[in-house]
Parts: C-alpha cells; sequence; structure tokens
C-alpha cells in the first residue's frame, strides 16, 4: 500500500513538472480538451466530429494575431463535426494556451508548434483550415511540411501586408478625407513621403500602417473595423455577443509583437508558391476589406493546386455570414479527390 502511495505521489509530481494533458490518461485525439506542453509551452485545443475514411483531422487556426478558436467552434463548429474531425487550437500566447515567459510568438515558432501538435496528435497528416492571420501560419507551415498537409483551406488570409495596407489606405481616403489629409502632414506621413521617395517597398508599408493607425485613432477605428469584417452588422452583433460569453480576451502581446515599431511583419509577403502542392481552398468574402477578395484571388492563381471561392454575401468572418453555403463548399472540398 505505501509502496503504491508513493508511485502515485511520483506520478502526481511527474505531471505537475511536466504540466499534464488536462485529459490524463487519453488519446491525444481522444474527444474534449486537451491541454499539453508542445514546444516549450502548454497549449490549449479540443478534438470533435467523427474522422471520415481517408480523411485526416482539420487543424483550425485562428486570426487576431492573439484571438481564439472559440468563436469559430461556437458559430460554425457543430456543422463542421458532422463531416469531419475537428481539432480546435488556441495558439501560444492566446486564449486558454499559455503565454511563453520569453514572449516568443515568432512566425517560424508559431509554425513549429504546429508540428509540435501533429506530431503529438500521432497523425502522419492533417488539413489546416487557417482564418485571417491564422492562414498566414497555415501557408508557411504547408510550404516547410507539404508532405504532413493532406489539404490547405485559407479563409480570408493575410498572405500580403503591404497589399492590406493598400487597401485600408484607399478605403480610409475614402472615408475620412479630412483626418487622412491631417495625418499626411504629421511625423507618421514624412516617414511615408520619404520611404515612397526611396521606393522601399518595406519601409512603405510600415509608414501605411503607421498613418492608418494614427487616424483610426481619431474616428470611430471601431465602426471601421466592423464595416472592414461583417458585411451584415447583425452577425457583428452576434460575434461580440460570443466573445463575452466566452470570458477570453486578446492580451495584446501577439499584437504588439507583429505589429510594433521593430516587427518586419508589415513587410510579410507569402512566396513559396511552389511548395504548395496539396489541394488547396482559398475562401473569401466579397466584401472583406480586412483582407480583400483580389488578395485572396491573386493568391490562388499563383498556387499550382487551388480553388477559388468567394463567398458574395460576406466579408472577412464568412462561415458566420454564409455558414450553410461555407459549410457545404468545404465539405465538398474535402470529400473531392483532389
Amino acid at each position: 500500500m505505501q509502496d503504491m502511495f508513493l508511485k502515485t505521489l511520483s506520478l502526481i509530481a511527474f505531471c505537475l513538472a511536466a504540466t499534464c494533458s488536462k485529459s490524463f490518461g487519453q488519446s491525444p485525439l481522444a474527444p474534449g480538451e486537451h491541454e499539453k506542453v508542445l514546444n516549450g509551452v502548454k497549449l490549449w485545443y479540443k478534438v470533435a466530429g467523427q474522422q471520415q475514411v481517408g480523411q485526416a483531422p482539420v487543424l483550425f487556426l485562428h486570426g487576431g494575431p492573439g484571438y481564439n478558436s472559440y468563436s469559430f467552434e461556437k458559430t460554425i463548429g457543430a456543422q463542421l463535426e458532422t463531416h469531419m474531425q475537428m481539432i480546435y487550437l488556441d495558439e501560444r500566447g492566446s486564449a486558454r494556451s499559455e503565454r511563453p515567459s520569453n514572449a516568443d510568438y515568432g512566425l517560424s515558432t508559431l509554425v513549429a508548434d504546429v508540428e509540435a501538435l501533429r506530431q503529438s496528435l500521432g497523425v502522419p497528416q492533417i488539413t489546416l483550415m487557417g482564418h485571417s492571420f491564422g492562414g498566414t501560419i497555415a501557408l508557411e507551415y504547408a510550404a516547410l511540411y507539404p508532405q504532413h498537409v493532406q489539404k490547405l483551406i485559407i479563409l480570408d488570409g493575410a498572405s500580403d501586408m503591404p497589399t492590406i495596407f493598400e487597401l485600408w489606405r484607399h478605403e480610409i481616403e475614402q472615408r475620412y478625407p479630412l483626418a487622412w489629409k491631417t495625418a499626411l502632414t504629421g511625423p507618421a506621413g514624412e516617414r511615408l513621403s520619404v520611404a515612397e521617395s526611396q521606393q522601399d517597398k518595406c519601409a512603405i508599408a510600415k509608414a501605411e500602417f503607421s498613418a492608418e493607425m494614427s487616424v483610426l485613432q481619431k474616428v470611430d477605428g471601431q465602426a471601421f473595423h466592423n464595416w472592414q469584417q461583417f458585411h451584415d452588422q447583425r452577425y457583428q452583433l452576434e460575434q461580440s455577443a460570443l466573445d463575452n460569453a466566452s470570458g477570453l480576451r486578446n492580451t495584446g502581446e501577439l499584437g504588439a509583437a507583429y505589429f510594433g515599431p521593430d516587427s518586419k511583419f508589415p513587410c510579410y509577403r507569402f512566396t513559396a508558391f511552389s511548395q504548395i502542392t496539396m489541394p488547396t481552398l482559398i475562401v473569401v468574402g466579397k466584401y472583406d476589406g480586412a483582407i480583400g477578395s483580389k488578395q485572396m484571388q491573386t493568391l490562388a492563381a499563383k498556387l499550382p493546386n487551388s480553388r477559388f471561392d468567394e463567398l458574395d454575401r460576406s466579408a472577412h468572418f464568412v462561415y458566420a455570414e454564409q455558414p450553410a453555403k461555407f459549410v457545404r463548399d468545404v465539405t465538398a472540398f474535402l470529400a473531392s479527390a483532389n
């Protein structure tokens, strides 16, 4: 009895040191919530739905940066889970996953987190579904580990940041002409002028973003972002209600890492098109003002094995505004031979 007690204490101590999975004793692919230290950080993920014959589990990567998977799961998860096995991941520093003490939020690290999760799940392949910034992670992972990606789904993904800021600039100029003109007379406008004279594309992107943020701080920036993300504002209210119900908050750490003054992410452009050899579905809302339909169409044209799917009554949150069509299109894509 004493020996068994000591063994139990040793096991508890080991779990505390290693931060055991929330689903201790279960398979990493068992239905339900899991917490596990992967790539040095405790990550939260949830498994739901039924795996279909011949189909890899579908791993959802949320946007933000620093948002969560809760909103997506509660909006569309139940409908997807009848057709596929879903894995909802909160990326490091986001929602229910751990904030790393070293503040390592590098894109290569986020990609490594996905690979560590795949290995932990014990599956040879996954299907990646990335929304917004999650689309960036999905593209980079698929380019680095094409052998481990059965299919790829990009939802309004961020693949070309300078083009995104050009879109924002046009929108802000049209909506807030006086505020934009005023911004151009300040320090941000001066930096933009210098960058444009030097034809430095990276510096232009960073200066454009800085000028845009200075304008949005002086106008109703929230209303602008709501317009970018939702064609029908009723769905914005629904998403806001879900966010409140979740109790989860974006800490801002990832946003600071990717859009702070020292970050080069505003200059990011995905370029490894030839590496994305797996069947790919590019989904975008026709009225997406955050990423832009044209950018997604350009991405689809550059990938060797892709389909472009524009939803005609949606903006950035396609799965919230047109759920029936979204589920139908994704299901058909996963069921297809290629």
